[in-house]
C-alpha cells in the first residue's frame, strides 16, 4: 500500500483515511478498508494512489474485475503510476490473462527500471510460461540492481535446472543457502538437482538439511526416499515414503517412489497397489506409471493386464523401451503356446 505526505488540511484528512485503510487492509478487514478509501476519494476523487489501494483491497476480496476497473481509473489520472500497472499485472496474472499481465509488468518497469517486485514477478510468470531464458533474464536484472535475496537465487536455479544447466543451477542454490542457511526450499531444490546429476549421497545430505529445518516437509522426505532407493537401501527408502505419505496421503510422487521400491524388492502386488494410488490421486497421464504396472503384471503372470498397461503407456507417449518390453512379453507368451 502506498502512502501520501501531509500538506494542507484536506491532504491531512486524505492521509489519515489512507493510513486507516492500509491498517485495516493489513488486518484482513478488506470491506472496512475499502470504505476508508471511498471516504478518501470523496475528498480526492482523482488520486491515483487511493484508486490503486482500493483496487488491491477489492482483489483481496476476490473482486478482480472491480479491482481492474480501479487500476484503470488510477491510470486515467496518472498513466505513469507504476504501482497501478504493477497491481493490474498481478490481477491479470491471477485471471490467467498472461500476455496482458506481462505487458503491464513491462509498463511498470519502463516507468521505473529499478522496480524490483515487477522484475521478480515478471520472471516468475515467464517461468510458469516455460520461458526459462526470459525468466533468468529477469532474475539477472534483479541481481544487477544489487538485490541480494535467497529467493532470487533459488528461482534462478529452478529455471536453470529446467534448461538442464544443472551445475549452474546448483551454484545458485548454494548461494541461496549461503545467504540464508535456514532456507529449506533451497536445500530441497539442490537435492533434486543433485539427483539429476546422479549424486545420490550428496542429494540425501541436502534432504536431511531440509528436514532438520522443517520436519513436516513431505517433499524432502520423498526426495530422501528417492535417494535411498537409487542407493538400493530399499527398507530405508520405504520408511521415508511412508513418512511423506503420513503427512500427505494424496502425494502421488511418493506413492510412485514407494511402488518402484516395492517392485525392486520383488513385492509386485504391493507395488501395483501403489501405482493405482498414483493414478487415483494424480490421474492416468503418466506413461511411466502404466509401463511400471505392465512390468509388475508381467512378472505375476497376468499377461493380458500387462499388455493392456503397456498399450496404455504407448497411447500416451510412444517409447521404444516400452515397445521392447511389450514385444518381449508377447514373445514369451508365444513361446509358452508352442511348448
Amino acid at each position: 500500500m502506498a502512502k501520501k505526505s501531509k500538506n494542507d488540511d484536506p491532504e491531512s484528512q486524505v492521509q489519515s483515511l489512507i493510513n486507516e485503510g492500509n491498517l485495516l487492509f493489513a488486518q484482513g478487514m478488506f470491506r472496512k478498508a475499502i470504505s476508508r478509501f471511498d471516504d478518501a476519494l470523496k475528498i480526492a476523487p482523482t488520486d491515483e494512489v487511493i484508486w490503486t489501494n482500493k483496487g488491491v483491497a477489492l482483489e483481496a476480496q476476490g473482486k478482480v474485475k472491480d479491482a481492474i476497473k480501479c487500476f484503470d481509473v488510477a491510470l486515467e489520472h496518472n498513466s505513469k503510476y507504476e504501482l497501478a500497472w504493477y497491481n493490474r499485472a498481478n490481477t491479470q496474472r491471477d485471471l490467467g490473462e498472461i500476455d496482458d499481465a506481462i505487458k503491464c509488468y513491462e509498463r511498470a518497469i519502463r516507468i521505473n527500471p529499478q522496480f524490483e517486485d515487477a522484475w521478480h514477478d515478471k520472471g516468475n510468470l515467464y517461468y510458469v510460461m516455460t520461458e526459462y531464458k526470459k525468466a533468468i533474464h529477469c532474475y539477472d536484472k534483479l541481481l544487477a540492481l544489487g538485490s541480494v535475496s535467497e529467493l532470487i537465487y533459488n528461482n534462478k536455479g529452478v529455471a536453470l535446472d529446467a534448461l538442464n544447466r544443472t551445475k549452474d543451477a546448483q551454484e545458485c542454490y548454494r548461494v541461496a543457502i549461503k545467504i540464508n542457511p535456514s532456507y529449506e526450499l533451497a536445500y530441497l531444490n539442490l537435492g533434486n538437482s543433485l539427483m539429476e546429476s546422479g549424486e545420490y549421497k550428496n542429494a540425501m545430505d541436502q534432504y536431511d538439511s531440509a528436514i532438520e529445518l522443517v520436519a513436516q516437509f513431505p517433499e524432502a522426505w520423498k526426495g530422501k526416499g528417492d535417494a535411498l532407493r537409487y542407493l538400493k537401501r530399499f527398507p530405508d527408502a520405504l520408511e521415508c515414503y511412508d513418512v511423506a505419505l503420513e503427512m500427505e496421503k494424496t502425494y502421488g510422487d511418493a506413492w510412485r517412489g514407494k511402488g518402484d521400491t516395492l517392485a525392486a524388492m520383488g513385492r509386485y502386488q504391493e507395488a501395483l497397489d501403489c501405482f493405482k494410488k498414483v493414478i487415483k490421486f494424480e490421474g492416468g497421464d503418466d506413461p511411466a506409471v502404466h509401463a511400471a504396472m505392465g512390468d509388475c503384471f508381467g512378472v505375476l503372470g497376468k499377461t493380458a493386464k500387462a499388455k493392456a498397461a503397456y498399450a496404455k503407456s504407448l497411447d500416451i507417449r510412444d517409447d521404444q523401451a516400452v515397445r521392447d518390453r511389450l514385444e518381449k512379453l508377447l514373445w514369451r507368451e508365444e513361446k509358452k503356446k508352442k511348448l
